[in-house]
């Protein structure tokens, strides 16, 4: 693992950890991923590692290594730059750029293909099992998936199939779920359709035998484009039913059928009738507005209407548009005439890879986050850890229900401004802010290394020290940010380590101030005493045991929380310590405290720790004092 360097974080979860690593000596990259597991499953996995090691197959997804240890199991496979199944589908989706019949039962066909080659149970069969290797979609299969691992392979892959089949055609990818064939929504694709029920395992208990026959042949008609094509095969697969067929499905499948067949002719009188239009609408072009000049292809035009990168769409030749409107109105067809005198009606593309760009990271749909779990609760309301569906990334979601107190809406609608204003490396970055449903929705990014309360607790649960090196250089992005909020005329008013966060790059660490709910622009004149009474500085502290609701103050109170954070990344302890606030505020005025030994980071303390605010050094002077002695 020390021979491995962290790019990127791919997902993550309770149970387990995606990243993709390179190797610091070859530079090759790889994906770790890291699950979670029960000390006696560590014979299990190891079992199954090595039985997925064995796997030779081209569509298998190579397993280069892996390490168990008492709690957990580590993963590495080769890399795939193409992504997952379900990335390019919501990728196409975004687009609308969907699978053909022929790209899905491709896929599906190299799956069963590989599977009765090596004659393995996969038993987690998803688009996120399913990688793409290139632009001629070839699959590679992931069978060290953390579902497949901690059970016995015991599903279904033939049903499984059908339900890749669903999420591959499905006109919507963020709305493939269904719990039952009395509560789902059948596909528009009456092929995939037909497919789906067969393979799905409701009317039918296919082999995987009979699920090749049917997709090869399904494969060798494809290209009539008709979607009565199973009708006119289904006699030549051998069914071979292994349970009772369910009258009421057995009704729904006929309908079905008799729709699809019923469509044949209508389908052919409709192609004619388009022809014989466009024809017409040829002959008599000097009646309808032309447009000459040369436009953007049809990928290029989704991409200004995307506003996606203009780097990742390919150039086709030039078109000339021309537009029949009454000519076909009714059929709601487009018809694109080439520059030459030959024409063609495209009904399906098939798109490579490459053809397809890079679909827009809207982060503004709060749909498309799906909650983990909950990291917190409040009076402020909840914070989620959630997944961004079409990149995967993660982000904490703040809900917070709209107050109705004309102070706490004051408040609440303060921080929302500021956490939306404030960007800088060192502060917690805010996507977005929505609300709807009586509720703002906060989109923030994750700090996966926690808090700098739960690193310090991990050192002295460890008794182990902070290095002197480490301390200044966290100190010095705290530092960073806070000169940053009082250079924008904002004091925090609630710095502690439980919201100071932290988040891993590769081997550094990145201080990130969070939580701005007592965050405040600096206006002369009185304030509201508010924080946390153990990093109240001494004047504010009194206010609050004398039951003062107000008082004159300004950054010089964060100055004070920063040094009482320093002294604690040093000793692990507070500064000042007492049984009660009346105490605590007898001990500030004493000024007597433990002293660091250190001279170069006592003078830090010196620098914070004044009772009398007026003599502590502004944040401008700690920091430039910081990059002294680091």
């Amino acid at each position: 693992l020390n021979n491995y360097t962290e790019i990127s974080l791919l997902s993550a979860d309770e149970q387990s950890k995606v990243s993709v690593v390179e190797n610091k000596s070859t530079k090759e990259q790889f994906v770790l991923k890291t699950i979670q597991i029960e000390a006696s499953q560590g014979e299990l996995m190891k079992a199954e590692l090595e039985k997925i090691g064995q796997l030779k197959h081209q569509a298998v997804l190579p397993l280069i290594s892996y390490k168990i240890e008492p709690a957990k199991v580590h993963v590495l496979t080769k890399f795939i730059d193409g992504g997952t199944l379900h990335a390019q589908i919501i990728r196409r989706f975004s687009l609308n750029v969907p699978l053909s019949n022929s790209q899905i039962l491709s896929i599906v066909h190299q799956v069963i293909t590989c599977l009765l080659q090596i004659d393995v149970k996969h038993g987690d069969l998803s688009p996120d099992c399913i990688f793409i290797s290139n632009k001629q979609l070839q699959i590679k299969i992931n069978f060290a998936t953390s579902a497949h691992l901690l059970k016995t392979a015991d599903q279904n892959d033939v049903a499984s199939l059908g339900k890749l089949i669903y999420q591959m055609a499905a006109p919507n990818p963020y709305k493939t779920v269904f719990n039952s064939f009395d509560d789902y929504e059948p596909l528009p694709n009456k092929l995939m359709q037909s497919v789906f029920l067969l393979f799905s395992n409701y009317l039918f208990q296919f082999t995987m035998e009979n699920a090749l026959k049917m997709v090869e042949i399904l494969l060798s008609q494809i290209d009539s484009q008709s979607e009565d094509v199973f009708i006119e095969t289904k006699q030549n697969i051998v069914l071979q039913p292994k349970a009772q067929k369910t009258p009421k499905l057995l009704k729904k499948s006929d309908e079905l059928m008799q729709k699809i067949n019923a469509t044949r002719q209508k389908g052919e009188e409709l192609i004619q009738k388009l022809k014989s239009k466009v024809h017409s609408a040829v002959d008599k072009m000097q009646n309808y507005e032309v447009f000459t000049s040369p436009v953007k292809s049809e990928h290029q035009l989704k991409e200004e209407q995307l506003t996606i990168s203009q780097e990742t769409a390919k150039k086709r030749s030039p078109v000339t548009s021309i537009r029949f409107e009454p000519a076909i109105e009714q059929e709601k067809e487009k018809v694109q005439i080439q520059q030459s005198d030959s024409f063609e009606i495209r009904t399906e593309s098939e798109f490579d890879l490459n053809d397809v760009p890079q679909p827009i990271t809207d982060y503004s749909q709060i749909e498309l986050y799906e909650t983990k779990k909950q990291l917190g609760r409040g009076c402020f309301g909840v914070a989620l850890l959630t997944q961004f569906k079409p990149t995967h990334e993660l982000f904490v979601v703040k809900v917070m229900a709209l107050h109705t107190n004309d102070y706490f809406k004051t408040a609440q609608q303060r921080e929302i401004q500021i956490v939306q204003e404030v960007k800088h490396e060192n502060i917690i970055n805010c996507k977005f802010v929505t609300f709807r449903d009586n509720k703002y929705f906060m989109v923030l990014e994750y700090a996966q290394a926690g808090s700098l309360q739960d690193m310090l607790d991990e050192f002295k649960e460890n008794k182990k020290w902070i290095s002197k090196k480490l301390v200044i250089k966290l100190f010095q992005q705290l530092t960073a940010g806070l000169q940053y909020l009082h250079q924008n005329g904002i004091m925090h008013r609630d710095l502690k380590p439980e919201n100071i966060l932290l988040m891993k790059e590769q081997n550094d660490l990145i201080v990130k101030i969070s939580d701005f709910g007592c965050a405040k622009k600096h206006l002369n004149g009185q304030n509201t005493v508010v924080g946390t009474k153990e990093y109240m500085p001494p004047e504010l502290l009194a206010n609050f045991v004398n039951k003062v609701s107000y008082v004159n103050y300004g950054f010089e109170s964060d100055i004070w929380s920063l040094g009482v954070v320093f002294y604690q990344m040093l000793t692990f302890e507070k500064p000042y310590q007492a049984e009660s606030d009346q105490l605590l505020c007898n001990a500030y005025q004493s000024g007597k405290y433990t002293k660091i030994e250190d001279k170069e980071l006592q003078k830090v303390i010196d620098m914070t720790l004044q009772v009398n605010p007026k003599n502590r050094k502004s944040i401008q002077q700690i920091a430039e004092y910081l990059k002294s002695i680091g």
